[in-house]
């Protein structure tokens, strides 16, 4: 078996001086000083590889500091290399490692003695999971340091349909070895864990996808303005839009509870009181919430909220299902926040009953439906133009900046607010007509009088 290492793909090297580099992977840059004038030529050689026993000397600097190995040492540290494992008799790699963070490369424990005798005792992680990409297998794990490349899907084979190890299988044997170090497969007892058994697989993924230093796309992370800027969100008809009343803001500043008060006074409230929330109400709060703060701007850059949005995208619209409210129709309703009008949709009322009905079983009961709830919609695409592993982890904070405000604004009008912990995008995407991978709802407030 041979082992070869080359260069992520993305690789840029750009020289500052005679001694220094910068080697760029994607967006990120990493500085290299060393005094080898021919360190072009050396990175050069790199996708070329070299023996697996020169190669872990380089990597891990067992021998004298040389020039190379500091070079390789370094690219290793910053995860720019991957590695690939060839069988003695083939041309394409049978899997690659590209790591995602700092790990120590073949690691000596366990001993392929041991493994070969424990084989069966393992089994892979709830964490652990397969997927196609690009010709190739890619096996993943939120836990793991690296990312693994199969090429040869006869590996799978030995992994799932053998009861013990092939000892004449160098390639299959380090397979392994690297996925019992990098906990794709575990042993019963490390399953069992407290801190295994408490997290649920997409949990772990999303948090550990969206922190950039557990990300496993770290040359493309962040805000890379990878595509072109969408549209505006859809807007509709507003012809026979429902004007609501503006609060005087003024007033309001002068005469408003303290924000000290209202924080300390904040509270859940599940139950709503028997007289409905008036359309007076809320408008109120719908503009208190969602209006700009400088409405009469023409730029749009210089358009905010009161509250807080990542790369001022605004990427929600404001769609209100009425259950019981004074002077509107039951329904659901787009709200423009710039016109300050809701916008009747025309939906089956089946649909629109069975997602009140959902928020109800959410906070409470089935039996107990809200006055009116609010639903955040997010357009995917004016995130994700922009961010790129974040894109929708910016829209859940965002989305919580919201929630807080209205809770604020409700306990300062005397109202009852409360979060919902799920709801049905689905659902929801057909109601208001759009596909629910580009537009859906990623988050529902109920919203009514205060129990009596």
């Amino acid at each position: 078996m041979n082992v070869k290492i080359r260069l992520k793909k993305q690789f840029r090297l750009e020289q500052i001086f005679s001694n220094e580099f910068k080697l760029y992977i994607g967006q990120f840059a990493i500085k290299i000083t060393t005094d080898c004038e021919l360190i072009s030529q050396e990175i050069a050689k790199l996708p070329f590889g070299v023996k697996e026993e020169k190669l872990i000397d380089l990597i891990n600097s067992k021998k004298s500091p040389q020039q190379e190995s500091m070079l390789l040492a370094s690219l290793h540290k910053n995860c720019c290399l991957e590695y690939c494992f060839f069988s003695s008799d083939k041309t394409v790699p049978s899997f690659t490692i590209s790591p995602k963070r700092p790990y120590a490369f073949l690691a000596d424990t366990p001993s392929e003695e041991s493994l070969v005798e424990s084989f069966s005792a393992y089994h892979f992680s709830k964490f652990s999971y397969f997927r196609w990409l690009n010709e190739e297998v890619l096996l993943e794990n939120p836990l793991s340091r690296i990312n693994i490349f199969i090429s040869d899907k006869s590996l799978l084979s030995y992994l799932f349909s053998t009861s013990k190890l092939p000892e004449s299988n160098k390639c299959v044997t380090i397979l392994f070895r690297e996925l019992v170090n990098e906990n794709f497969v575990l042993l019963l007892k490390d399953m069992e864990k407290e801190s295994i058994q408490m997290w649920d697989f997409p949990d772990l993924l999303f948090h550990k996808h969206s922190r950039m230093q557990e990300s496993p796309y770290p040359p493309n992370f962040g805000a890379s303005f990878r595509f072109e800027e969408p549209k505006e969100c859809l807007k509709r008809e507003s012809t026979n839009g429902i004007n609501l009343q503006k609060p005087d803001l003024s007033a309001l500043l002068s005469n408003d509870l303290p924000l000290s008060h209202v924080l300390e006074i904040r509270r859940t409230r599940r139950r709503h009181g028997a007289t409905p929330i008036t359309k007076k109400q809320l408008g109120e709060l719908l503009y208190r919430v969602f209006h700009f703060k400088n409405e009469h701007s023409e730029v749009k850059k210089n358009e905010f909220h009161v509250y807080p949005n990542a790369g001022n995208i605004h990427e929600f619209e404001i769609y209100i299902l009425i259950n019981y409210c004074e002077d509107l129709e039951s329904g659901i309703y787009q709200y423009d926040c710039q016109k300050n009008i809701l916008c009747r949709i025309e939906a089956n009322s089946h649909d629109i009953m069975e997602i009140l009905a959902l928020a109800g079983s959410a906070w409470s009961d089935r039996s107990h439906l809200p006055q009116v709830l609010i639903n955040l919609s997010c357009n995917f695409s004016k995130v994700f133009w922009k961010y790129e592993g974040i894109g929708y982890r910016n829209s859940l904070v965002n989305a919580g900046t919201i929630v807080q405000t209205i809770y604020l604004v409700a306990e300062a009008m005397n109202l009852a607010a409360c979060c919902l912990g799920y709801g049905c995008s689905d659902l929801f995407s057909k109601v208001i007509q759009c596909h629910p991978l580009e537009q859906t709802s990623i988050l529902e407030m109920a919203i009514g009088t205060r129990e009596d």
